[in-house]
C-alpha cells in the first residue's frame, strides 16, 4: 500500500496507525540533484562539528614558522627567505590533508561505520549489486553512467555516487578484464563511451 504522507496536523498519528497494524508505508516523489546537495550542507557541521577546520588550523602554526623563517634567512640572504616559507608551507598542507582524513574516519567510526567491511560485487541480469554485511546497493545497468580508473580501484559511477572496487580483490589481469567486459556489455552505449580506460584495458587483454 503506498501513503502519500504531509505533514499537516493528525498526519503522524495516521502514519502510527498504519505502522501499529504492520501496513507499509512508501514516500514517493521527484527529487532534484540540486535539492540534494542543499539539503546536505548541514551534514559536515552534523558530523565533523568545530573539527571540520581542523585542516585549516593546522596550516597556522607552519604559516608562522615560514614567515618567522623567511624573516631570518632574508636578514642574511636577502631574497632567498621566500623559499624556505614555501618548505614551511607544503609541510603545513601534508599536515592539513592528514588532519582532514582523520576527522573523517573518527567521526564515522563514532556512528558505527566499520573502517573495513567485506563486500560482494554480483552482477545481476537487470543491474549490479555492491553488498556489504551492512548494506546492499542495487545499481541498474541503466543507471550506471561510467566505470571510471581510481587509485588502486575502479570506481563504478551511478547517480553521483561512485562504488570501489579495489583492483587487489581481482585474482588475474585476465579475470580483471573479464568482470569489466561483462560489465560494459550490460551497460548504456553512451556509459561505454565514457568508460574509456576500462575499455582499453579489455581491449588489451588476450
Amino acid at each position: 500500500m503506498q501513503l502519500d504522507l504531509d505533514y499537516r496536523k493528525g498526519a503522524d498519528r495516521k502514519v502510527r496507525a498504519f505502522l501499529v497494524w504492520g501496513v507499509s508505508v512508501e514516500v514517493s516523489g521527484e527529487v532534484g540533484f540540486a535539492e540534494v546537495q542543499r539539503a546536505c550542507e548541514p551534514l559536515a557541521r552534523r558530523l565533523y562539528g568545530w573539527k571540520r577546520f581542523a585542516g585549516l588550523l593546522s596550516l597556522i602554526a607552519p604559516l608562522i614558522g615560514g614567515l618567522v623563517l623567511q624573516a631570518i634567512i632574508d636578514s642574511f640572504f636577502e631574497g632567498f627567505g621566500i623559499f624556505a616559507f614555501l618548505i614551511a608551507m607544503g609541510v603545513g598542507v601534508v599536515l592539513a590533508i592528514k588532519a582532514g582524513k582523520g576527522v573523517v574516519l573518527k567521526s564515522w567510526s563514532k556512528r558505527g561505520v566499520p573502517e573495513r567491511s567485506t563486500v560482494n560485487y554480483q552482477l545481476l541480469d537487470d543491474g549490479i549489486l555492491f553488498e556489504t554485511p551492512l548494506v546492499a546497493t542495487k545499481v541498474k545497468w541503466e543507471g550506471l553512467t561510467e566505470i571510471a580508473p581510481g587509485r588502486d580501484a575502479w570506481l563504478f559511477i551511478a547517480q553521483s555516487n561512485a562504488h570501489v572496487l579495489p583492483k587487489r580483490l581481482v585474482a588475474t589481469a585476465n579475470v580483471e578484464a573479464a568482470f569489466l567486459a561483462e560489465c560494459l556489455n550490460r551497460m548504456t552505449p553512451e556509459a561505454r563511451a565514457r568508460s574509456v580506460e576500462a575499455a582499453s584495458l579489455v581491449a588489451k587483454s588476450p
